[in-house]
């Protein structure tokens, strides 16, 4: 009986080991999982923020003020005002595989679309991605938005934008409504650009703190 009794005892006390080392492991494989979804958004949300101020700050780059004393349209926005879905603007590329080197009106453009929905702290939302289409004025290029067969696709951000809106600001940093009509008829009136994304992590766990990473920027224009 004692010998029974003993051999009980230590499956129950193997059994309670067993458990609690499968629920640390189990523990600690979230924790892997929660780290490997933050250092993916963070670094997704930097190089894109990167990528995003480098070429805003390029806005009427060497572009000629008598020809284009505008470099941007109107940026158009979804159906509630709160996204940017459309936003074009110019800037300058210099080619020197000619000689002498030519420098080239490039067209620029930014179009939001949403690719999906994804469940977030048990709310569906929709997300988004940015693709960027260029187009070489300078050659003939038709670089009006509806024609699309001038503008090529030069890159795309991830597909876990949450939000997405550039606007131009005065200069105490207040938006401006209709801003390429605005500076058209008052130049010098749009100052500056902002910028705001948010980004949503590309796999969530029960536990996550962290689920979505906010930026935002003004930056100063040259115009």
């Amino acid at each position: 009986m004692i010998f029974l009794y003993d051999n009980l005892t230590a499956t129950v006390i193997g059994a309670t080991v067993l458990l609690v080392l499968l629920v640390s492991m189990q523990r600690l494989t979230e924790v892997q999982i929660e780290r490997t979804a933050t250092y993916m958004v963070k670094k997704q949300a930097n190089e894109f923020a990167t990528w995003m101020e480098e070429d805003l700050l390029k806005m009427h780059e060497n572009v000629s003020e008598e020809e284009h004393p505008v470099p941007f349209s109107d940026p158009e926005y979804d159906s509630e005002g709160l996204l940017t879905t459309d936003f074009i603007f110019r800037q300058d590329s210099t080619d020197y595989s000619v000689n002498p080197p030519e420098s080239r009106e490039i067209h620029v453009r930014y179009r939001l679309e949403q690719v999906g929905q994804r469940e977030l702290s048990g709310e569906m939302i929709d997300v988004y991605q940015l693709s960027r289409y260029t187009c070489d004025a300078t050659s003939g290029g038709n670089c009006n938005p509806n024609s699309s067969s001038h503008w090529t696709l030069d890159g795309e951000s991830t597909d876990l934008l949450s939000y997405f809106r550039v606007d131009m600001l005065d200069r105490d940093a207040q938006p401006v409504a209709n801003p390429a009509s605005t500076e058209a008829n008052n130049p010098g009136t749009i100052r500056n650009s902002r910028i705001r994304f948010a980004m949503v992590t590309p796999f969530e766990t029960e536990r996550q703190t962290l689920r979505e990473v906010y930026y935002g920027a003004t930056l100063i224009l040259e115009l």
